[in-house]
């Protein structure tokens, strides 16, 4: 689902991407790359994410310009270290910012 807040447009991801959604959601991010400036992914509402929905985001960034970033937000601490662990992090144009977990 798209979405603009903070003056920036986004995606706001909803539920799971599995084998069974992976492809639309590598079309809903391809479909971003064409918005000019930094993309936004919201995964607040994120409920499971697998390794082929990762390696969806890695690749979309991956595709932009250096002077624009995937800012993948509101993810779960957990799939970041998922993330890292993989080596996705050291793709320069991924940036992601984990949720906050209440204490």
């Amino acid at each position: 689902m798209s979405s603009f807040r903070g003056g920036r447009c986004g995606l706001r991801v909803v539920g799971s991407v599995d084998h069974r959604t992976t492809d639309a959601f590598a079309d809903a991010l391809e479909t971003a790359l064409t918005w000019p400036g930094d993309i936004q992914v919201d995964m607040q509402a994120l409920e499971f994410i697998d390794l082929s929905g990762v390696r969806a985001l890695a690749r979309a960034a991956a595709r932009l310009e250096d002077d624009r970033r995937l800012h993948v937000v509101e993810l779960a601490p957990l799939l970041c270290q998922v993330i890292s662990m993989v080596g996705f992090d050291k793709t320069p144009a991924l940036v992601v910012t984990a949720q906050e977990v209440p204490s």
